[in-house]
């Protein structure tokens, strides 16, 4: 589960002020500085809500400001060009990926929808629990600590090029240790919990019954999760998206589906390898699984290639 919290680092924005990224829009190659990342940030996050002034539309309420809230939080800086270049770049199977089986925030909701009090108390309880329940389990135990540091260090790792992998430091923003890391993202993640309970209330007593309750659902649903694979031996969806995601460029250049397979497989975090080593019934469908995945996302065979960093 990624971090809901992105934070700026000592001369980070800077250092990004001399550099631009190569990117493709519109079908048109591009490059990318601050000035333009920080539009598409700004139109990420607004996205749907505004009109052509860029004044908020009469009838936004608790629920598309804590939206918006929430598409700022789970993003990068507006200054990160990498980042946005790479986002506006993305081909359609990935933003599927994202949006039905990562659930994005920046891609909730779709154009056509408008924010559900329900959906947006199960999509933020489910989130809030999951991330509650590793942070608490990773204050009392060190042995998941550091599990949990070594799975978070070869996701970030899986959107670095192999070559520049070993010469690549993690740096957890805003802590000095991956331990005070887990304790800030434990804190936040109790603020914005009563933050959020807080807004559903401004929009009434059914509106509030409706965010409570699907919340409940969303919780009781990581709990389950918790339960059955804390330690990642089963999380196989989360572990193979953030993999199709890291390396999508070279999903891209990839001939054939099987080949993306094998690709994915072999990234695999070790528990899961471990898993599916150990049990040869799941291992054997594997593929199954991955083209199941395909079909819904849309990534099919020689899919034309993307401009890489």
């Amino acid at each position: 589960m990624a971090s809901l919290r992105y934070e700026v680092t000592e001369n980070e924005e800077e250092l990004y002020g001399l550099f631009r990224s190569p990117a493709l829009l519109d079908g048109k190659k591009v490059s990318v500085g601050v000035a333009e990342s920080s539009q598409f940030k700004k139109s990420a996050v607004i996205r749907g809500y505004v009109d052509e002034s860029g004044e908020p539309l009469p009838w936004i309420g608790w629920k598309e400001s804590l939206v918006m809230i929430l598409r700022d939080m789970t993003t990068p800086a507006p200054y990160n060009h990498e980042w946005w270049a790479q986002h506006v770049s993305k081909p359609d199977w990935l933003t599927q990926l994202e949006k039905t089986v990562m659930k994005l925030w920046i891609h909730y909701p779709e154009p056509t929808e408008f924010a559900d009090a329900k959906e947006l108390g199960s999509r933020l309880g489910y989130e809030l629990t999951l991330l509650e329940r590793k942070c608490g389990e990773a204050t009392s135990s060190i042995s998941f600590l550091e599990r949990w540091e070594d799975v978070e260090f070869k996701s970030e790792l899986s959107a670095m090029p192999p070559a520049s992998s070993d010469r690549t430091e993690v740096v957890f923003m805003g802590a000095k240790s991956f331990s005070a890391y887990v304790s800030a993202e434990l804190k936040s993640t109790q603020e914005l919990r009563k933050f959020a309970i807080a807004q559903s209330q401004e929009g009434g007593l059914s509106d509030s019954q409706d965010f409570l309750s699907g919340y409940k659902l969303g919780s009781d649903r990581a709990n389950k999760a918790c339960d059955d694979d804390l330690y990642w031996q089963f999380f196989e969806r989360q572990a193979v998206a953030e993999t199709l995601q890291g390396y999508w460029t070279s999903v891209e250049g990839m001939a054939t589906l099987t080949e993306v397979t094998a690709f994915v497989r072999s990234h695999l975090p070790t528990e899961t390898k471990v898993y599916l080593d150990k049990v040869p019934e799941a291992d054997a469908s594997f593929g199954d699984r991955m083209k199941k995945l395909y079909q819904k996302i849309g990534l099919r065979k020689g899919s034309a290639g993307r401009p890489r960093k």
